[in-house]
């Protein structure tokens, strides 16, 4: 019966992992969240697993999974954290140079030219643009 327990465990988990990393990654951003959710989901499994062979009770396997939720927990506070704070931050300037309108060789352009002809000439070798 433990054994068909743990099956059924490994299944339902590992199906409800699946569709939420699908939901997740159409949702947002997915590259945090599909390294997170099958971590999660695995330690999920495991945790499951051996409170049905009844292994939690010892202090080492508690204590170790209590840490591992407090591991998942703090790593999910500090990416929402600093996700928040990067969108907190106000953008300087959103000004941007319309290069259009200085497209030469056209009508009614901003591109700067001389009125007379020019007066330098290059007579030797033509310098190189790097």
């Amino acid at each position: 019966m433990k054994l068909f327990g743990t099956v059924i465990t490994v299944i339902v988990f590992g199906f409800i992992g699946f569709f939420v990393i699908i939901i997740l990654s159409l949702i947002r951003d997915a590259e945090f969240y599909v390294i997170f959710v099958p971590i999660f989901t695995i330690g999920l499994i495991i945790n499951s697993i051996l409170a049905i062979y009844g292994k939690i009770r010892k202090k080492l396997i508690k204590n170790s999974i209590i840490l591992f939720y407090c591991l998942m927990l703090v790593t999910l506070i500090a990416f929402e954290g600093y996700q928040s704070y990067e969108k907190s931050l106000e953008v300087v300037s959103t000004q941007d140079v319309d290069l259009s309108e200085y497209i030469p060789f056209t009508e009614n352009t901003k591109t700067v030219s001389l009125e007379e002809s020019t007066t330098y000439q290059i007579n030797d070798q033509l310098p190189i643009l790097d």
